[in-house]
């Protein structure tokens, strides 16, 4: 990999904690794979056997129910990783992955992995780290769609996204509004209206573009009591 490829992958919780050693051993010289819009990674009842590190683009993770239907978990992008507790463990993933944009994607090899697991006690600590963030954005995403109204969860996603909290500031969405609809729990109709409803809290939007005139006033939304 390049410089600019290993600080992303780096950024992950996985690695962020690990000494360069440590971090050249586990990855080796594996190199990201690039994968076209639209390409399934894997299926929920698949053991997979790589741990996937996205370092460019955009990445689905969805369940299928038994009447076919699905459900979008999580969207993850650059310095993300994901399925870590299930490759570990040698279990069928619970989810689905699929690309929803081009996307170029490390693929980090488990049985390396886990053999560093029973010898060194950082690498052990940084996949448990990373497993349990996982799990604390699953918790914050479930409050968010049980507690905040549609424009709420809209500026949230606005804010995340943007990476910014202060002064006017600029969005291209990464992927399909559909798509970003499901991953905050709402309908495509829903996600319109509740846009237009940010107009008021100076919003704006230009196909693909969201634009903000002030970040502080969707913190204050965020914030407010009813």
């Amino acid at each position: 990999m390049d410089a600019a490829d290993t600080a992303i992958v780096r950024r992950t919780m996985l690695f962020n904690r690990l000494t360069d050693a440590q971090f050249a051993e586990l990855v080796g010289s594996s190199h990201p794979h690039a994968y076209p819009k639209g390409c399934l990674l894997f299926q929920q009842g698949e053991v997979v056997e790589t741990i996937p590190i996205v370092v460019s683009g955009w990445v689905r993770l969805f369940r299928v129910h038994v009447d076919g239907v699905d459900t979008t978990v999580r969207i993850v992008g650059p310095a993300h990783g994901f399925v870590e507790a299930a490759v570990l463990l040698g279990r069928p993933t619970d989810i689905s992955a699929e690309t929803v944009s081009e996307a170029r994607i490390l693929m980090v090899d488990a049985d390396r992995l886990r053999s560093r697991l029973k010898t060194d006690a950082d690498v052990a600590i940084s996949a448990l780290a990373s497993a349990s963030v996982h799990l604390r954005n699953l918790v914050a995403d479930l409050e968010k769609l049980k507690t905040l109204s549609v424009p709420r969860r809209i500026a949230h996603f606005i804010v995340d996204t943007v990476g910014k909290t202060e002064g006017p500031a600029e969005v291209r969405l990464p992927y399909e509004k559909s798509l970003i609809a499901g991953h905050i729990g709402m309908t495509a109709e829903s996600f319109s209206r509740g846009l237009a409803k940010l107009r008021a809290h100076g919003v704006s939007t230009l196909r693909d573009v969201i634009r903000v005139e002030r970040m502080e006033a969707l913190l204050e939304l965020l914030y407010e009591t009813d």
